[in-house]
């Protein structure tokens, strides 16, 4: 067994050019006839020069490989190559060699794993952004974008629950368009679709940020009033029933109407109850010739 040690330099001098010509020579030298192993060792006082010791079981073996190796146009050789027995192989530059393949070996694992970190990360939030998309589709109406039936409910809960310690008041208005049906025969579902997106977006431009607007099923939707007695959620249904009476839509000469009816919750009363409420002074405002806003009794 013998140790072949060359010196060479990189002739523009650059760490990252060294390291290349490095690596390709090992690439080379690993299939030859012969060939035991190579360690590269880098000077830091010098990035650009760096010893080459390859290991081979004979002499003949180096030579013949040297004689068929290319000359590297890149690489300055700074002295000529020792061929030196295993055995006469200094230990400390062994152990350099060693600590240099650690460290390089180290390098790699970190970067290995601070890419690992980062594509982990990178995964997390993509399923944080998948799961709030989820979740904001599970309370949502995906034609109006209002709160759903299920959201509704929960807020509607929560509101009364709250009105119930603080003595608070909590109104309810209870929204249905007018002759609906006919208007998704003359002019087609699409047309009615665009009826439906305008009205969510008329509730939603004349709301408080803590009211909430819910499409309720079909062309009925709700609203939740909380902190509002009845005689201002009856001015709230007032706007909203003029702002549709006033809006126009695409494909729909007609005038659209909606009728309201108006309930605020009573002490001990269930959402069901004050629900029924509401809606049975919907069907009022719908039998007194409708567009028009209608309060629940007490």
């Amino acid at each position: 067994m013998v140790t072949a040690i060359s010196r060479f330099r990189v002739r523009d001098g650059v760490e990252g050019e060294a390291r290349k010509v490095s690596l390709d020579r090992a690439r080379l030298v690993k299939d030859a006839a012969g060939f035991c192993g190579v360690d590269i060792l880098t000077d830091v006082t010098d990035p650009s020069a760096f010893l080459l010791l390859t290991r081979w079981t004979d002499e003949r073996s180096f030579r013949d490989w040297k004689e068929l190796m290319p000359p590297e146009p890149n690489i300055q050789s700074l002295s000529d190559t020792i061929l030196l027995p295993e055995t006469l192989v200094l230990p400390e530059t062994r152990q350099r060699a060693r600590e240099s393949q650690v460290q390089n070996e180290i390098l790699k694992l970190t970067n290995d794993l601070t890419g690992m970190i980062r594509e982990g990360e990178r995964i997390n939030r993509d399923l944080k952004e998948a799961s709030e998309k989820v979740e904001t589709l599970a309370r949502t109406d995906p034609l109006t974008g209002l709160a759903n039936r299920r959201t509704l409910r929960e807020t509607m809960q929560r509101e009364i629950a709250r009105s119930g310690r603080m003595g608070d008041h909590l109104s309810l208005v209870i929204a249905d368009l007018d002759h609906f049906k006919s208007i998704n025969d003359q002019y087609g579902h699409i047309t009615g679709d665009h009826v439906l997106a305008g009205v969510a977006a008329a509730f939603q431009n004349h709301l408080r940020p803590y009211d909430l607007a819910a499409r309720y099923g079909g062309e009925e939707f709700v609203l939740l009033l909380p902190a509002t007695s009845m005689e201002g959620a009856m001015v709230v249904a007032e706007r909203m029933r003029k702002a549709v009476a006033d809006m126009t839509v695409p494909d729909c000469p007609q005038q659209i109407t909606m009728s309201l009816g108006v309930a605020t919750w009573m002490k001990g009363e269930t959402p069901e109850q004050f629900v029924a409420r509401a809606d049975a002074a919907l069907y009022n405002a719908k039998n007194a010739g409708r567009n028009r806003v209608e309060a629940a009794a007490a």
